[in-house]
């Protein structure tokens, strides 16, 4: 058995040897699927790095979900796919526990390991967008994803201030994300809340998506996403 999660990290939660499994091949793919993203494709998100989100059923407060039909989609600042507010309708259904949205997300490092300061300096030392956005894919592609345990496996992700998605989300409380690249597939439950000012991974969150993104507001919403391993499943199974 093995603790995982410190909140800022803080809920402790003991997995068995299969969901620690499938926990630590989720993070090797992340981390593997990100950096052919910034090696190859100037970071931009992919379906693995940008699942869709879709609130799980009965997890709603009240009598039941919560419709999200009615959603308007979050607009981006930016022409291009960038890890800044997530953006867009998914494909399929809207209704009820249907799929809602398609949200870019950030695996952040561990607070031990944590690099915003380095992500703050770069944001800070330049005003101009490309510079920036040089800078930060020369280093993510570099050694940044190189090792997958210095990673936590809460994704975030940034919204408008006054996003609807955001709020929807988190009536929800619970949702499934499903992430799919490279013949892999992972559909992961996941407990949502607002991260607080204060948490490692919304700072973190935050000055690496300024990088791609130099309109992102200081007031943004940032969720976190905790996985709920025994309640997740892979397809193709891991080993």
């Amino acid at each position: 058995m093995m603790n995982t999660r410190n909140e800022d990290d803080s809920n402790v939660v003991r997995l068995d040897r299969a969901n620690e499994r499938m926990r630590d091949a989720f993070l090797r793919w992340q981390c593997r699927i990100r950096q052919i993203s910034m090696r190859s494709h100037e970071g931009r998100p992919t379906g693995g790095m940008a699942p869709i989100a879709s609130p799980i059923p009965g997890s709603a407060p009240g009598s039941g979900p919560r419709p999200v039909s009615g959603l308007a989609p979050d607009s981006g600042p930016s022409p291009t796919p960038s890890p800044g507010p997530s953006s867009g309708p998914a494909p399929g259904s809207t209704q009820g526990a249907g799929p809602i949205v398609r949200i870019v997300t950030v695996l952040c490092k561990r607070p031990e390991y944590s690099a915003t300061m380095e992500f703050r300096h770069m944001a800070r030392r330049t005003h101009d967008p490309a510079q920036r956005r040089e800078d930060a894919l020369k280093f993510l592609a570099e050694r940044y994803y190189q090792t997958p345990r210095e990673f936590s496996d809460t994704l975030t992700a940034s919204f408008p201030p006054d996003s609807a998605t955001a709020a929807t989300l988190l009536a929800h409380r619970e949702c499934r994300l499903d992430f799919e690249q490279f013949n892999q597939r992972y559909r992961v439950s996941c407990t949502v809340r607002r991260l607080s000012r204060n948490n490692p991974l919304r700072e973190a969150t935050f000055w690496h998506n300024l990088l791609f993104n130099p309109r992102l507001p200081v007031d943004c919403t940032i969720l976190g996403f905790e996985p709920d391993w025994p309640r997740s499943d892979s397809e193709p199974p891991v080993d």
